[in-house]
Formats: C-alpha cells, sequence, structure tokens
C-alpha cells in the first residue's frame, strides 16, 4: 500500500505533482498527550535569548530542593530525547532550541 506512516514521521506523497512531504503530526501529537501542551508560545527559529537561560547553582544532593527538583528532572530527561527525534527527523526549524536544551541537560 502506500506509504503513509514510518517511524513517527508522516508521509504526503503526490507522484503526480512530484511531492513528498514530512511531518510529525503523529509524534508531535503524543508528546502532547504525554507531556501536555506549552505554557508559551515560543518564536520560531529560536533565539537563545528568547530561552531565558540563566546560570542556577545546583541544589546539595538529598536536600529538600535536590528532592523538589528529581521529578521536574525525570520529566526534563524522558521529554528532550522525544523532541530530538522530532527535530531531527521534520523539524530543523526547532532543532537549533532542541539542541540548546539538550545541552543543558548534561
Amino acid at each position: 500500500g502506500p506509504l503513509d506512516f514510518m517511524l513517527g514521521v508522516n508521509f504526503d506523497v503526490n507522484p503526480e505533482q512530484s511531492y513528498i512531504k514530512l511531518y510529525s503530526e503523529k509524534a508531535i501529537n503524543r508528546i502532547i498527550e504525554r507531556f501536555g501542551c506549552p505554557l508559551r508560545i515560543s518564536p520560531v527559529p529560536g533565539l537563545v535569548e528568547s530561552a531565558n537561560l540563566h546560570e542556577e547553582p545546583l541544589p546539595v544532593v538529598e536536600s529538600p530542593e535536590w528532592y523538589a527538583l528529581r521529578a521536574r528532572a525525570e520529566r526534563y530527561r524522558s521529554l528532550i530525547p522525544s523532541m530530538l527525534y522530532v527535530s531531527t527527523t521534520t523539524r530543523p526549524d526547532i532543532a537549533y532550541m532542541i539542541g540548546i536544551l539538550c545541552g543543558n541537560s548534561l
């Protein structure tokens, strides 16, 4: 049959007009279902200045702050690979910002 979805990527193939469109609607919808909608709209393409990144000292291990951040950190670590896959397969416009977020998650 015709190719319309494979490995998290949607395909729209039209041989008559000689084009192939790749997009990640299903993968993005799964990310939204799992993690929720973004709280604010981000510019695309993103700029480092718009990310509001700042250096924060890490909390002392096993302190109350450390335990409070663990759940958020685990959620972040599972969200980033999903977003990285989408950005590298079909969304090069967001790949730069995802790369910035990956660098800060190490």
